[in-house]
């Protein structure tokens, strides 16, 4: 009798979105029923995260690998470094093929039936080398993330490298991504780790007990530090509290910081009455799930910031605003506006198979195809 299947899951370490969706994922996954024998799970920054996320479990285990650029900020904005950005990714590719060829040697040494990728371009050409089935999961993919900031000659390797994936689950956000997957695709809606429904209570008791307070949970994500954000008048407004997380620098009587041990950061969004975002795919996701309007900065050079906007727009009530008008902004009445129609969501998730049920099974449905022929 053949042994249960083995999976590698390379999850870019940019920021904790990646992360967050694929814990979800892999929470999913990891059930009994799929059948899953052993995991593992491939980060850089984001691995410990993942690790304190994720339950004490003999069939998971962890490697530090950080394959990916992600994208390269000017200092104290959250607009792309354009030269930096080019430095840094002519030097990634110059080792490229000696991390191809060091994750090649790994697969071949752990014998994998099967190689997961959030969206790490590397572990697809090598899986393709060896005639491993591929899967990479993503609302984008690097290539099209690189392809407005890069010339044509510096993103034809990554191209190349998406190109040899054999599946690809496109998630909201991802229309306009090639059809890479080279033997067949799905598409699945938005998706988070689940909310409990107690601690969300708490949160909320905690915050507003008197529920007099608009609660606005404010994310920038792990990887963008705005130098001018104490200058955010509405940060000084009486009448909200302002959920940030501990990296975010700032303090106040109406501003509570996430504790930097707290991994479940998706119950203080369910707790929340208003989501102020930078356009993170997992936050956002989180957001439209919960049934939150959403408020996301609008960032210069990104366009997969473009395509999760204009994904979350069809779902839930969707505004942009600039960095520079949300620093400024003294009047609230914008955000009572958003309140007005909170119960307004187009999507009925509650009513669907959710994103992670149906990736689990598309999964599972394709290691039986492919180690049984």
């Amino acid at each position: 009798m053949r042994s249960k299947p083995k999976l590698i899951f390379y999850i870019s370490d940019y920021g904790y979105g990646h992360a967050t969706r694929s814990i979800a994922l892999i929470r999913e996954l990891m059930l009994p029923k799929y059948g899953i024998g052993h995991l593992t799970i491939c980060s850089g920054k984001a691995l410990t995260f993942i690790q304190d996320s994720l339950p004490c479990d003999h069939r998971i285990d962890y490697r530090e690998l950080s394959l990916d650029l992600g994208y390269v900020h000017e200092a104290g904005s959250m607009d792309l470094s354009l030269d930096l950005f080019q430095e840094r990714y002519e030097y990634l590719q110059c080792s490229f093929s000696d991390m191809v060829s060091g994750e090649r040697d790994f697969l071949v040494s752990k014998q994998f039936d099967m190689v997961l990728s959030d969206i790490s371009p590397a572990p697809l050409l090598a899986a393709s080398q060896l005639k491993i089935v591929s899967v990479g999961i993503s609302n984008f993919t690097w290539y099209t993330a690189y392809e407005e900031a890069l010339n044509s000659e510096l993103i034809h390797f990554l191209e190349s490298c998406y190109r040899c994936m054999d599946y690809f689950v496109r998630l909201p956000g991802g229309n306009s991504e090639p059809a890479w997957g080279r033997c067949g695709e799905i598409s699945v809606d938005f998706y988070c780790r689940s909310v409990d429904p107690i601690e969300e209570k708490r949160i909320r008791a905690q915050l507003d007990p008197f529920h007099n307070k608009t609660i606005v949970f404010f994310g920038l994500g792990m990887g963008i530090e705005l130098t001018d954000l104490p200058n955010m008048k509405l940060l000084k407004n009486e009448n909200f509290i302002f959920i940030v997380s501990s990296n975010m620098g700032i303090s106040g009587p109406n501003i509570f910081n996430i504790d930097r041990d707290y991994t479940e950061t998706q119950n203080f969004v369910a707790a929340s009455d208003i989501v102020l975002s930078k356009p993170g795919w997992s936050t956002v996701s989180e957001a439209i799930v919960s049934h939150k309007p959403l408020i996301l900065l609008e960032r210069e050079k990104m366009p997969e910031d473009r395509k999760t906007i204009d994904a979350a727009r069809l779902v839930t009530n969707t505004v942009t605003i600039s960095w520079n008008e949300l620093r400024d902004m003294e009047d609230p009445k914008f955000y009572y506006r958003m309140l007005k129609s909170r119960q307004r969501n187009f999507l009925p998730l509650d009513m669907k198979k959710s994103g992670v049920e149906v990736i689990s099974e598309f999964v599972t449905n394709l290691l039986s195809f492919h180690i049984t022929t």
